[in-house]
C-alpha cells in the first residue's frame, strides 16, 4: 500500500478547515493562551507560519504552485495538532525564521488565498450549515515514521510491504460549516490503548495522545478504541485492522478488541469510522475482528482428538476436530470474549458446556477455557450441551451441531439443548458453535440435533391372549405374554406415545395367522390378528416410518411352544414359524438407535417346519465313521452342538436346523447314514461316542430357518 493522499477537493476542504480555526484568538480546544503564545505553541499559529512561509519561498511560482505547496503541508496533520505531534525540519524552520506578524494577518492572508484557489470547495463549505463529528489517525510505520493523516475510512498504514505499524494517534473533530466560524469543543473524547510487542496492553490514551511507541522497533499488535460523553450516546467507532498473517480482519466496534494477541503479528494498517447510531452506513460486523490462541472471535473453541490431542483452536462456526478420518473427539473446551453494547460496556455473562463420555454419561457443567471430558483415556465423546448465562443469555443465543461417526454433522442445536449421540455408542468427531443475537432466524433445524433413546418415545404392545383373560401390556422392551406356558396370542396392536421433541413417525405391524396367510399391514392402535378367535398367531413382522426409521431400528422376537424363543428380527423380517402349527405365546419388541448393538440372543428369527425325522448321533471316531476319519462331508471340522448330516438334497448344505426339544441351532456339514435309504433322518455330532450312544434314537420334529 502506498501512502495515501486525499484528492484535490477533500484537500482544499483540509485547508478551508484549517484557515476556521485561525478566525479566532481562542484555539478549538477552548485553551486559554495570550498571542505569544501562541505564536510559541499553537498548532494553529504553526500552520499559520507555514502558509506565510510557503507564499514568500516562492515568488517566482504560479499560484497553482502556492496552492500545492499549502495543501501538501497541511496534509501533515489535522489542523488541530498539538506541537507534540508534529516532527521534521519543516515545523522547526517555521517556528525560527517567520517574523512576527498578527494573527489576523495571517488569516486574512490564508483566507484569500483558499478562497482564490478553490471556489467551489469554498462555497460547498459555506452552504452547510450544522456541525459534524470527523475521526482523524495517523499511523507511525516501520521505515514510514509518521505518515499522513487519514480520515473516514481511509487505510492509514501499508499493507504487502511488510512494515509494521509502531504506534499511532487518533482526534475527533467538531467541524462547523460556516466560513469562518469557530468549530465548537468536543463533547466527549475518544480514547484508545494498544497492545505492544514486549510490552502487551499499554495504558489508555485518548485525544490525540500516542498509543504504542516509536524508536523503539516494537510492532503494534491489537487496540482498543471507545467514545466518551455526548459523542458516546450518539455515535459509535468501528475500526479495522490489516494484520500480517491474517489479512483484513473484521470490524470491531466500541471497545472491542482488534488485530491479534499471542501470535507476533503486527497490525500493518487500520482505518476507522465514525458513524451515528443507527446510520445504515455502518459496516456488518462478521467477527474475526480479534485473534489469540484462546479468542480467535466472540466464541473461540479447541477440541483433543485421538491421535492429535488438542488441536488449534477454531472460532465463531469453524470446524473444531476432524471429519472423515475415523478419529474420536475426546474432550473440548470454549472461551467466550463478551460483546460489548452501543455505550461500549462488555456485556455480563459467561459460557457453559457438558460432555456427555464413555463410561460416564453426562459429566459436570464447565466454563471459561476448562477441560469437558477426558485426555489420556481413550474415552470417546458422544453429545454436547452448550449455554450462554447471565446478561449474554438474555441478548444472545448459542447454537452449535457434531459431526458424528456413522452419522455425519447432524442438525443444529441452541441454547442448552443435547447435541450429538447418547446410548448409539457413537464418537463426536467435530464441533461448530455460533453466537447470534437474541431473536435473529438461526438456522434452518431441518434435521435432528441429537439422536437419544428418549426422543423414541414410549412403545406400548398390547395383546389378546386366549385364555389368559383381558389384555397384556408392556412398554419397550418389555415382555407380552407369558413363554411356555402352552397360552396363545390371538391378536396384538402397537402405538408409539411421542410429544415434543420425539422423533416423528410410527410402528407399522402385520401378523400371519395360523391356516390364514398374512393380514394387512396396520399403523398405530388398531388390532392385528382376531381376539377371541381361539385361533393363535404364528409370525408377525414390525418396522418404523419417518424419522424413527431413519435413526432407530426395531428388532422384536417370538417365544412358541418347542422350540422357546427365536432369533431377533429386525425392520420388516418375520418373526415365527409356518407349517408346524407353532402358535405364538409371547412376544418382546424394542426400538433403539440404529447404531446401538443388536440384543443378544437366538439365532434366526423365523423358522419352517418340515415336519417328523428321525435323530440318531454320532461321533468322529472310526467306529462311527469307519474310513472317513474326522472329517465332514463339506471338509469343515466337525464340532458338537453344531454338525448335523442330513441328505443334502432335501436340506442343502449349511441351512441351519432347530430340533424340538434340544436348545442348539444346528447347521448342515455332514452326509447321513439314512438306515433303510430314509433321507428324513438327521444325525447329530457328539465329541463323544458314550454321549452319541446315550442319546440313542428319537423322533422330533425339524424347523429350517428360512
Amino acid at each position: 500500500m502506498r501512502k495515501r493522499r486525499t484528492t484535490a477537493r477533500k484537500r482544499a476542504s483540509l485547508i478551508f478547515f484549517a484557515v476556521l480555526l485561525f478566525c479566532s484568538s481562542v484555539p478549538v480546544y477552548g485553551q486559554e493562551e495570550s498571542r505569544e503564545e501562541l505564536r510559541e505553541e499553537s498548532s494553529a499559529d504553526r500552520t499559520g507560519e507555514i502558509w506565510e512561509e510557503s507564499k514568500e519561498e516562492s515568488q517566482e511560482e504560479s499560484s497553482a504552485d502556492r496552492t500545492e505547496e499549502i495543501w501538501e503541508e497541511s496534509e501533515e496533520g489535522p489542523p488541530e495538532e498539538s506541537s507534540a505531534d508534529r516532527t521534521g525540519e519543516t515545523w522547526e524552520k517555521g517556528e525560527e525564521e517567520l517574523p512576527e506578524e498578527s494573527s489576523a494577518d495571517r488569516t486574512g492572508e490564508a483566507l484569500e488565498e483558499v478562497e482564490e484557489a478553490f471556489p467551489e470547495a469554498y462555497q460547498a463549505a459555506g452552504e452547510t450549515q450544522e456541525p459534524v463529528y470527523r475521526v482523524w489517525y495517523q499511523a507511525h510505520a516501520q521505515s514510514y515514521g509518521w505518515m499522513d493523516w487519514a480520515s473516514e475510512g481511509e487505510w492509514a498504514g501499508t499493507t504487502g510491504q511488510r512494515k509494521r505499524l509502531e504506534a499511532l494517534n487518533i482526534r475527533i473533530v467538531k467541524e462547523s460549516g460556516e466560513p469562518g466560524a469557530i468549530a465548537e469543543p468536543v463533547q466527549g473524547a475518544i480514547t484508545y490503548r494498544a497492545h505492544c510487542q514486549s510490552y502487551g496492553w499499554l495504558e489508555p490514551v485518548s485525544d490525540g495522545e500516542t498509543a504504542g511507541t516509536s524508536g523503539g522497533a516494537k510492532r503494534l499488535e491489537a487496540i482498543e478504541i471507545s467514545l466518551t460523553g455526548e459523542l458516546a450516546k450518539e455515535y459509535d467507532i468501528y475500526y479495522q485492522a490489516h494484520s500480517a498473517g491474517f489479512g483484513d480482519l473484521g470490524w470491531a466496534k466500541n471497545g472491542e478488541r482488534a488485530g491479534s494477541e499471542g501470535y507476533g503479528k503486527s497490525i500493518e494498517a487500520i482505518r476507522l469510522l465514525l458513524v451515528k447510531k443507527g446510520s445504515p452506513d455502518a459496516p456488518a460486523q462478521s467477527g474475526r475482528s480479534f485473534l489469540s490462541p484462546t479468542r480467535k472471535g466472540t466464541v473461540t473453541y479447541a477440541s483433543h482428538v485421538q491421535s492429535y490431542g488438542w488441536l488449534d483452536a477454531a472460532a465463531d462456526g469453524q470446524v473444531s476436530g476432524t471429519q472423515g478420518r475415523s478419529k474420536r473427539m475426546e474432550a473440548f473446551r470454549i472461551y467466550l470474549e463478551n460483546p460489548r453494547d452501543g455505550s461500549g460496556r462488555e456485556i455480563a455473562g459467561s459460557i457453559s458446556y457438558q460432555a456427555h463420555a464413555q463410561s460416564y454419561g453426562w459429566m459436570e457443567w464447565q466454563q471459561d477455557g476448562a477441560i469437558a471430558g477426558t485426555t489420556g483415556q481413550g474415552k470417546r465423546l458422544g453429545a454436547v450441551r452448550i449455554r450462554l448465562t447471565g446478561e449474554m443469555a438474555e441478548r444472545y443465543d448459542v447454537w452449535y451441531r457434531v459431526h458424528c461417526a456413522s452419522w455425519g454433522t447432524l442438525g443444529w442445536a441452541r441454547n442448552g439443548e443435547t447435541a450429538g449421540t447418547v446410548g448409539c455408542h457413537k464418537a463426536i468427531e467435530s464441533l461448530e458453535i455460533r453466537i447470534l443475537p437474541r431473536g435473529s432466524a438461526g438456522y434452518p433445524q431441518d434435521k435432528p440435533a441429537s439422536l437419544e433413546q428418549e426422543k423414541i418415545g414410549a412403545l406400548v404392545v398390547s395383546a389378546e391372549a386366549g385364555g389368559q383373560g383381558g389384555t397384556l401390556y408392556a412398554e419397550n422392551g418389555g415382555i407380552v405374554g407369558s413363554p411356555g406356558k402352552g397360552k396363545i396370542l390371538e391378536a396384538v396392536r402397537m402405538q408409539i406415545e411421542s410429544g415434543n421433541g420425539r422423533y416423528e413417525g410410527s410402528v407399522t405391524y402385520k401378523t400371519a395367522g395360523a391356516g390364514a396367510g398374512w393380514g394387512s399391514e396396520i399403523t398405530d392402535g388398531a388390532y392385528s390378528g382376531k381376539p377371541g378367535s381361539g385361533k393363535g398367531l404364528e409370525a408377525v413382522e414390525i418396522r418404523l416410518t419417518g424419522e424413527l426409521a431413519a435413526y432407530n431400528d426395531v428388532y422384536y422376537r417370538v417365544s412358541v411352544p418347542k422350540l422357546g424363543w427365536l432369533g431377533w428380527a429386525k425392520n420388516g423380517q418375520a418373526a415365527g414359524t409356518s407349517g408346524g402349527g407353532g402358535a405364538i405365546e409371547a412376544l418382546q419388541v424394542v426400538i433403539q438407535p440404529r447404531t446401538a448393538p443388536a440384543p443378544q440372543g437366538a439365532a434366526g428369527s423365523f423358522w419352517a417346519s418340515l415336519g417328523e425325522f428321525r435323530i440318531t448321533s454320532y461321533c468322529g471316531g472310526s467306529c462311527c465313521n469307519g474310513s472317513w476319519g474326522g472329517m465332514t462331508s463339506t471338509g469343515a471340522v466337525p464340532a458338537e452342538g453344531r454338525t448335523i448330516a442330513v441328505a443334502p438334497w432335501l436340506i442343502p448344505y449349511g441351512t441351519r436346523v432347530r430340533i424340538a426339544g434340544m436348545d442348539s441351532v444346528y447347521v448342515a456339514e455332514d452326509t447321513g447314514g439314512f438306515a433303510g435309504g430314509n433321507p428324513r433322518q438327521i444325525d447329530v455330532f457328539y465329541a463323544d461316542h458314550g454321549r452319541a450312544v446315550q442319546n440313542g434314537v428319537s423322533y422330533r420334529e425339524i424347523w429350517v430357518q428360512r
